[in-house]
């Protein structure tokens, strides 16, 4: 930049003073002395030169990058990545957005983001979990931040500084070493006999029970005392008998119509067994 702002001197000194004066090789200083047309010239040219930087200069105020743990992982191993921005106070970001598929990196989670204050510069950083799922050499794509800077209405595209990671492959190509397996997993189990064991136990003990409960549900819980009605009791036990188990429904429907009718006969002296239903409830209404 020196050299091509020396040549530009040169040129507004011969146009300002003539050919002549660049030949006799007048020192640069003399010429810009008593000539305020080429010292307006000059600093037009070094704005003018100055200008395609000033946008450079705003971005050495606030700087953001990329940052890791380790730099070298292998395939699928979590990988923290942080977005450190540094910016001055009274700055106002815009934080990128990260898609899942961010180029070859797997976005698991991004997390929130946190800010200090040191020195009047303002750091945020946000954690990322990514993955890389290749062997190889890999840099953070290109990423953006828009930051808009105190007393600026301009928003400035701050660009990322990106890091490189290297995923390593667990397999050694060159490497041809025997090595031992290693010890089984040690998984609880139980033998098949115990198994078997196991299962016809339950199998009986599901029977017994089973048996055991159906003689629970068909004894009788009624304390008889063929003492208070004779008749009324022997009614009674013969009930039960029909109730055992094993016997039909249509035996023990028929069963215990005969032993009402019985019943009636001894308690009201009446020939129940030779009536019909409809008879002997008319027989009883008159009873009653």
């Amino acid at each position: 930049m020196s050299e091509r702002l020396s040549i530009v001197l040169r040129a507004c000194a011969a146009r300002a003073v003539g050919v002549n004066a660049l030949r006799r090789s007048l020192p640069v200083e003399r010429i810009l002395i008593g000539n305020w047309r080429l010292m307006a010239l000059l600093v037009a040219v070094f704005l003018a030169l100055l200008l395609p930087h000033i946008d450079l200069l705003a971005q050495a105020a606030a700087h953001a990058r990329f940052a890791v743990d380790q730099t070298q992982v292998l395939i699928g191993e979590p990988i923290d990545l942080s977005l450190i921005i540094e910016i001055p106070e009274g700055a106002v970001f815009t934080l990128p957005t990260f898609p899942s598929q961010w180029a070859a990196f797997m976005v698991r989670e991004v997390g929130t983001t946190t800010e200090t204050v040191n020195s009047g510069v303002r750091v945020i950083q946000q954690r990322l979990s990514v993955l890389l799922w290749q062997i190889g050499e890999f840099q953070t794509p290109e990423t953006v931040v828009g930051v808009q800077l105190p007393g600026e209405v301009a928003l400035l595209e701050l660009r990322v500084e990106p890091v490189t990671i290297m995923v390593n492959s667990v397999l050694q190509p060159d490497d041809l070493t025997l090595r031992p397996f290693r010890p089984p997993v040690a998984l609880p189990y139980l033998p098949w006999w115990m198994v078997g064991l196991g299962a016809v136990g339950t199998g009986m003990g599901v029977v017994v029970g089973l048996r055991y409960l159906r003689r629970w549900r068909g004894r009788s819980v009624l304390q008889i005392d063929d003492s208070a009605n004779p008749v009324a009791y022997a009614a009674l036990r013969q009930l039960e008998v029909l109730g055992a188990e094993g016997v039909a429904v249509t035996t023990v429907y028929a069963g215990a119509a005969d032993c009402i009718r019985q019943y009636i006969t001894q308690r009201f002296a009446i020939a129940a067994m030779d009536l019909t239903t409809r008879e002997l409830h008319e027989r009883m209404g008159a009873v009653n």
